[in-house]
């Protein structure tokens, strides 16, 4: 018949998606507070100036050893996104999150 669906455990998912979560949104409130500092000091005030989502996704892996997919191959409205996959361990989602945002504080 048909190939069996694998074993999920729900918990570990939710703790995954919470974590996600979370740390995602103390990365863009520190993007924010970094592009408002920099804003009330220099008047361009820009917060990682990249030419598009492919650059930002070239650097980001080449940079900080993190793929992430440029926004725009799921269409134009895509752009200035990237999309992250989550299908690994916890442990190993925590350093590539660490890395990206060291990446974003250090960039712009």
């Amino acid at each position: 018949m048909g190939a069996e669906m694998p074993d999920t455990n729900t918990e570990d998912t939710e703790e995954t998606d919470s974590y996600l979560s979370s740390r995602l949104d103390e990365i863009h409130a520190a993007m924010l507070a970094a592009k408002q500092q920099r804003s009330s000091s220099r008047a361009s005030g820009g917060l990682l100036v990249v030419e598009d989502s492919e650059t930002f996704a070239e650097r980001l892996l080449h940079e900080h050893q993190v793929a992430v997919v440029p926004g725009h191959v799921f269409g134009p409205s895509g752009e200035g996104h990237v999309r992250c996959s989550y299908a690994t361990a916890l442990p190993l989602l925590e350093e590539a999150l660490e890395r990206m945002g060291r990446f974003l504080a250090s960039a712009g």
